[in-house]
């Protein structure tokens, strides 16, 4: 398994899940930043199976920052190639021209794709790859993306203190032979996101890689019931977003704009998601609140 499969976020990105999570918000919110780091510490198999809890402390080489960036902001030459694409990984900070400046996904509601990358001081590739495929059962094979996909765990994982609940565990091959099988580690609520990875081989384990989420504003730890079901989509929006919550959450979803002004009300519908008008908002960046949980909202 080529070493590179690990190192950029796009080719890294590849998730499958149990049903229930179809309806979660498959893209991470706008602003969400992960820190990709490498690591040599010699770590154990993870075992496979229900209800699982994975146990890792490592050392980490950051290697670059990834934010999710709205797609308004990547410049216009390189979305032009792009138009499909509704979300973007962007470096931060120093380039590292090893990696992928940018990775470019559109959003389906049974899988998520791959449309495209540009390397540092690169053209634009443009690319129809499925990345993630959604609802798939538990402890099945599926076969996209030129490998085999067994969803073979679930539970909580833990990566030097930081907790994630609700992680899916992948193995992707491409034979059953094949010496070298790439292990993943998937949290899917409140949105999909890659976390921990390595390479098993008949050498070992190798090309050990943690995805850090350094801004936890967004709730990934936050292991309340409110937090786990709590989706906002399609994020950006531009004519109407649709609140998913669990149904314990009544009351009054509110949109305040950042000067702190509530510019939109509307009532929580009792047991299915509810949708708020917002075309008549201008172009921005807002928060949503839904009973004590909430979300930055892109509007534009």
């Amino acid at each position: 398994m080529k070493k590179t499969l690990l190192l950029s976020l796009g080719l890294a990105v590849s998730a499958m899940a149990i049903a229930q999570v179809s309806t979660e918000r498959h893209l991470p919110i706008v602003g969400v930043v992960y820190s990709l780091n490498l690591s040599s510490s010699t770590i154990s198999d993870a075992p496979a199976g229900a209800n699982q809890s994975w146990n890792y402390t490592i050392t980490t080489n950051k290697l670059v920052d990834y934010e999710v960036v709205n797609m308004n902001n990547v410049p216009a030459d390189v979305k032009s190639a792009v138009p499909t694409a509704v979300v973007a990984y962007k470096q931060t900070g120093t380039p590292n021209a090893a990696l992928a400046e940018y990775d470019f996904f559109s959003d389906a509601p049974s899988h998520l794709v791959k449309v495209g990358t540009k390397n540092v001081g690169a053209s634009t590739q443009v690319k129809n790859d499925t990345s993630m495929e959604f609802g798939q059962q538990y402890n099945t094979t599926k076969f996209y993306g030129g490998l085999y996909r067994w969803y073979c765990g679930y539970g909580t994982l833990t990566v030097n203190g930081k907790v994630y609940k609700n992680v899916a565990m992948i193995k992707s091959y491409n034979a059953a032979a094949f010496a070298d099988t790439l292990v993943q580690f998937h949290q899917f609520s409140p949105f999909y996101h890659l976390m921990f990875s390595y390479t098993k081989g008949t050498t070992g384990i190798k090309n050990v890689a943690y995805l850090d989420l350094t801004n936890t504003s967004v709730g990934i730890e936050d292991q309340s019931p409110v937090a786990q079901g709590f989706s906002v989509y399609p994020n950006p929006a531009k004519d109407v977003v649709t609140v998913a919550l669990p149904s314990a959450v009544t009351g009054t979803i509110e949109i305040f704009n950042l000067t702190g002004q509530l510019v939109r009300s509307a009532m929580i519908t009792p047991n299915q998601p509810t949708s708020v008008p917002v075309s008549d908002l201008a172009p921005g960046i807002y928060m949503l609140k839904a009973g004590d949980q909430s979300r930055k909202l892109i509007i534009g």
